[in-house]
C-alpha cells in the first residue's frame, strides 16, 4: 500500500523523488526558540511562498543535517539563517514518518512527511543554542 504524503495535492510531479526512502535517522534542524513548536516543522513552500530560489520539490521537504558540525557550518555561512534561527535541535526521525533523500556532500537531508505524521512524532533529543 502506498502512503500518502502531506500536502500531496500541492506537490510537483515526481515529488518526492523515487530515490527517497523511508528510514530511521538522527538529524539536526534549525529552530527559532529553545522549545520547538509545530511551526519549526513546516516546509519552506508554506512559509516562503514567493521564494523561487529552491527547486520546487525541495520546497515541500523539511531540511535536516546529518551532523551537528554540518548544521553549524551551514548556519555560520548563511546570514539569512542567522537572522531567523538561534537554536539547533537534534531530532530522531523514526521509520514510517516519511521518506528522506541524502545526505548531500554538505550533509543536507530532505525529508517529506507522510500525511499521518504529526509534530509530536519527531523526537527532540537535545537543543543547542547557536
Amino acid at each position: 500500500m502506498d502512503k500518502k504524503f502531506k500536502y500531496s495535492g500541492l506537490l510537483p510531479k515526481a515529488c518526492p523523488p523515487n530515490i527517497a526512502i523511508d528510514k530511521e535517522f538522527t538529524g539536526y534542524r534549525l529552530i527559532k526558540q529553545q522549545t520547538s513548536t509545530e511551526q519549526d516543522f513546516i516546509p519552506h513552500a508554506l512559509i516562503y511562498k514567493k521564494n523561487k530560489r529552491y527547486y520546487p520539490c525541495n520546497w515541500w521537504s523539511l531540511s535536516f543535517f546529518d551532523t551537528e558540525e554540518n548544521a553549524k557550518i551551514k548556519y555560520q555561512s548563511t546570514k539569512n539563517l542567522q537572522k531567523k534561527y538561534r537554536y539547533l535541535a537534534k531530532v530522531k526521525v523514526q521509520e514510517n514518518l516519511g521518506v528522506s533523500h541524502g545526505p548531500s556532500d554538505k550533509g543536507h537531508i530532505d525529508f517529506w512527511s507522510y500525511e499521518s505524521t504529526n509534530f509530536e512524532d519527531f523526537k527532540i533529543q537535545n537543543v543547542l543554542e547557536l
